[in-house]
């Protein structure tokens, strides 16, 4: 497009697509949708930040080491991060096609670009094999779910890391060209690929579900009429997909986290406390829940050292739960004994 352009035309008057209704462009204060990428980056970076400092520190607590999957829901993360850094550094862009100036397409946009589409497939495959490798660990003796779990992390590392290879072929400079000469064939090679990624995508959760849709519709209509408008509701939606697998995957040890230490903690109590003078019952209510939270998180946890392809250590104590808390038995085992505590007071009445 740009060769089509006279030399020395102010390119800052000029906008990437002709306006549809034929008025002159808005270059000094059209509507963005750059809040839309500032606030929901900014707000699920720092939900899912906190899950993922939960559940590494419940899991390092009680197992003194992490595993395989903390490994990788740490690296979507770090990785996701830099993702939506590097998109809110392209706030300038989130505008109609036709209200952005041609002088936004500099080396520098084509080089945000690259590293944009180079990171995206790691992201999004680390963050779903995290919740792949969890499962591993909580229902390894399961060869139905183990084996299925293996097959889905060789298949979605074939689909996302495939984007890697298309990222360097098709949005780097070729012979010592400038990086703005590769803007259109990266831009080409997006559309293809984009509803592809978006149709392969496996997603955890009824929300990462629905964002995952809803990306797939905004890639599909960039891929039939590429407008600039389009880009920020579909890095939106890939945001929420990705940060709610992350969190999705920190959902055994956040429940841990609150069995094992807020339940138990000071200003837990204090709460409680100061809402039971309005239920009378509410000190019979925190012994069950105490209950029953010791034994879901010590689950959670007694399946973490024993599956030898997520840790690396092979033992296998029962990791996280007092001794007072091993006494406390499981609702389930309470049903299931019922009869036999009839069997027994009967015997010692007819004694």
């Amino acid at each position: 497009m740009t060769d089509q352009i006279p030399p020395g035309t102010d390119l800052t008057s000029i906008g990437l697509k002709p306006n549809p209704n034929g008025q002159p462009p808005n270059l000094v204060d059209p509507p963005s949708q750059a809040p839309l990428i500032l606030g929901s980056g900014i707000a699920l970076i720092a939900i899912s930040s906190t899950a993922v400092g939960m559940r590494l520190a419940t899991n390092f607590r009680f197992t003194k080491k992490l595993g395989i999957d903390d490994y990788l829901c740490l690296f979507a993360e770090i990785v996701m991060i830099g993702y939506v850094v590097m998109c809110i550094s392209l706030r300038d862009v989130y505008k109609h096609s036709y209200d952005v100036p041609l002088s936004m397409l500099t080396e520098e946009y084509a080089k945000k670009s690259f590293v944009l589409n180079l990171i995206v497939g790691p992201a999004f495959w680390a963050s779903k094999t995290a919740v792949l490798a969890l499962y591993l660990r909580l229902f390894s003796v399961e060869n139905t779910i183990r084996y299925t779990s293996y097959a889905a992390i060789v298949v979605l590392f074939f689909i996302y890391w495939s984007l890697v290879p298309v990222a360097v072929v098709a949005c780097t400079p070729r012979n010592g060209k400038p990086w703005i000469s590769a803007l259109q064939k990266c831009s080409d090679q997006t559309k293809v690929h984009g509803p592809l990624q978006g149709a392969c995508v496996f997603a955890t959760g009824i929300l990462a579900i629905v964002a995952s849709a809803i990306a797939l519709y905004y890639r599909v209509q960039i891929w039939r009429d590429w407008d600039t408008w389009r880009i920020a509701p579909m890095y939106t939606a890939a945001f929420f997909e990705c940060f709610i697998t992350i969190i999705v995957s920190c959902a055994p040890a956040l429940y841990s986290f609150w069995s094992n230490y807020l339940v138990h903690s000071s200003l837990y109590n204090s709460f409680r406390s100061g809402f039971s003078t309005k239920s009378t019952g509410l000190s019979s209510t925190n012994k069950t829940d105490k209950s029953s939270g010791a034994g879901i998180s010590a689950s959670y946890h007694r399946f973490g050292p024993s599956s030898g392809s997520i840790h690396s250590s092979s033992k296998q104590p029962i990791l996280g739960v007092t001794e007072t808390e091993r006494s406390i038995p499981l609702r389930p085992l309470q049903k299931c004994h019922k009869s036999v505590t009839k069997t027994t007071m009967i015997e010692q009445t007819v004694e």
